[in-house]
């Protein structure tokens, strides 16, 4: 094979082809690591994740949070299938603080566990900018002496989401567990970022325990309550007043994890978009796609993009031609940066459809549904 044509294309489509199927299979990952850039210093962390969108996540350190100094500390443990979010946020010199949130959606645009987690935001971000890349420079390279691959990525600049003010990436991807073990950033060739994985295990089994954190002794305890339910289909239909509407075709591997409903309560997005919600999770390992509808009542304009993070690019309307939904009109959103969904308003309902999938799957899943 001629020097520079066969190899490189065949390394970066076993590349992708390994992050596919390792998110997509795995059950459990434990990854201890760092992360560090010029304002905050070295952040060390640990995060524990599970198939079932369990999370635990310990950090010690300013980053992501506003104002805190270097002695701060927060953890966070989300148990998926009680929909239950406790956080337990510390600083020297300050009383223990106990946060428990029970009734959170099972997922976006309703409730974003990503966001409160950067480096769990970070890894999904280069995962889907990995996959994305047309062209990525693939090379072999070795991990703690394990077979890895070094990817590097040329990213479009974009504030204020990840990654801001980046424009290259260099990602090592650990062979073996087809995870990225370190995250490189740089602007003009000067370095932004990084994070390091120290150690990495996958598939060794998690108790739940793992992810039920308990009041620090003389904590304030702040309990607060979202208003979403974990219950069956027909339960959910009870709740909103009306039939779920439920998607007839899945991309292969996906499976109903959880149902979720709110007649009325709080979330990500406020109020007004909490009233008579159906949440609908599907997983496939790691991966999640979220389908939500919700009431919009008579006037479709007062409504835009749950999900929008502020990204003009990828941007495309879309107007539904099949399904329960046909005729709605809306937004389908494919950025790298972004989580890619569609959304949609018509029949008195507001449609997402979010997940790590394709142009052509998004408008699948969206076109295939019907009352249940």
């Amino acid at each position: 094979v001629p020097r520079g044509s066969g190899p490189q294309p065949a390394a970066a489509a076993e590349l992708k082809a390994r992050v596919q199927e390792a998110v997509a299979t795995l059950e459990d990952a434990r990854i201890r690591g760092s992360w560090r850039d010029r304002r905050h210093g070295t952040v060390p962390f640990r995060l524990v994740l599970t198939a079932k969108g369990d999370v635990f996540f310990h950090q010690k350190g300013s980053r992501g949070v506003a104002g805190a100094d270097a002695g701060r500390t927060i953890t966070i443990a989300y148990e998926a299938d009680r929909g239950v979010q406790r956080v337990v946020p510390s600083a020297e010199g300050t009383p223990p603080v106990y946060l428990e949130r029970r009734g959170v959606a099972p997922g976006p645009p309703d409730y974003d566990l990503l966001r409160e987690i950067p480096v769990k935001q970070q890894i999904a971000a280069v995962i889907r900018a990995l996959l994305a890349a047309d062209d990525p420079a693939v090379s072999e390279t070795t991990w703690r002496g394990r077979d890895a691959w070094r990817a590097v990525i040329p990213v479009q600049p974009s504030r204020p989401t990840y990654p801001a003010d980046v424009d290259r990436l260099t990602v090592i991807v650990d062979r073996e567990t087809g995870l990225p073990v370190q995250i490189l950033g740089t602007r003009r060739g000067r370095f932004v970022e990084r994070t390091d994985v120290r150690r990495l295990a996958v598939n060794e089994g998690v108790s739940p325990d793992e992810f039920r954190l308990r009041p620090p002794l003389g904590a304030e305890i702040d309990r607060t309550f979202d208003g979403f339910r974990r219950v069956t289909l027909a339960q959910a239909g009870a709740i909103v007043g009306h039939e779920p509407l439920v998607p007839q075709w899945l991309p292969d591997g996906y499976e109903l994890a959880e149902v979720a409903a709110a007649d009325r309560g709080n979330n990500d997005l406020g109020d007004r978009w909490t009233r008579d919600v159906i949440s609908l999770s599907y997983r496939r390992g790691f991966d999640q796609l979220v389908v939500t509808t919700r009431r919009a009542g008579g006037d479709p304009s007062r409504w835009s993009d749950p999900l929008d993070l502020g990204l003009e690019e990828g941007r495309e309307p879309l107007e539904l031609t099949a399904g329960a939904l046909a005729g709605s009109h809306g937004e389908l959103v494919l950025e790298p940066r972004e989580l890619p969904h569609l959304w949609a308003v018509g029949e008195g309902r507001l449609l997402t459809v979010a997940g790590p999938l394709s142009r052509d799957h998004l408008l699948r899943v969206a076109e295939s549904l019907e009352a249940r």
